[in-house]
C-alpha cells in the first residue's frame, strides 16, 4: 500500500518502555513478537506506540506504548511523516507493516528517512494501523 506525506504537528506520548533487541532469526522474532504481545494493550481500544532505535547500540529498540499511568514521554517534532494505512491481524502483521513501510521509502528517490523512530498508531477492535515515518525530500 503507497503512503502520503503529510505535515503533522508537534506532540508528546506518555507511556510505559520497553527494551527489546531486533530479531536476528526466525526463533528470535517469535520471541520478539511474544514480547510485543504482552506488552500492547489490545484491550485499550486505539494505542500510540513509538519504536525508537538506540543510536548507541543497534541491536536494541525502545518501545514507548500510550498509557495513563506510563513514567516515559517522547516528544515527537512536527515535521514531514510518510503516513500509511494497513490491516492487520496478528501483532507479527503489524511488524510486517513498519517493515514494508520502510522498503518503500527506502524504493523512493523523493524521500527519505529522517530520524531514528516510527509511530503506530494502532487500532485492536478495527484491526488497523496507521504507520508514521519522518522523512525528509531525498
Amino acid at each position: 500500500m503507497a503512503y502520503e506525506i503529510k505535515h503533522l504537528d508537534s506532540s508528546t506520548v506518555t507511556g510505559k518502555q520497553y527494551s527489546l533487541e531486533f530479531p536476528i532469526n526466525p526463533e528470535s522474532a517469535d520471541d520478539t513478537a511474544d514480547l510485543q504481545k504482552k506488552i500492547l494493550p489490545t484491550d485499550e481500544g486505539v494505542i500510540r506506540a513509538i519504536v525508537k532505535i538506540d543510536k548507541k547500540d543497534s541491536d536494541t529498540f525502545h518501545y514507548l506504548v500510550s498509557s495513563t499511568d506510563g513514567d516515559k514521554t517522547f516528544e515527537i517534532p512536527a515535521g514531514d511523516y510518510a503516513v500509511s494505512e494497513r490491516s492487520f491481524h496478528s501483532i507479527s502483521d503489524i511488524t510486517g507493516a513498519i517493515s514494508a513501510s520502510y522498503a518503500e521509502i527506502e524504493t523512493d528517490n523523493d524521500y527519505e528517512i529522517s530520524e531514528n523512530y516510527n509511530i503506530s498508531d494502532i487500532d485492536f477492535p478495527n484491526q488497523l494501523v496507521v504507520i508514521s515515518l519522518p522523512v525528509k525530500k531525498g
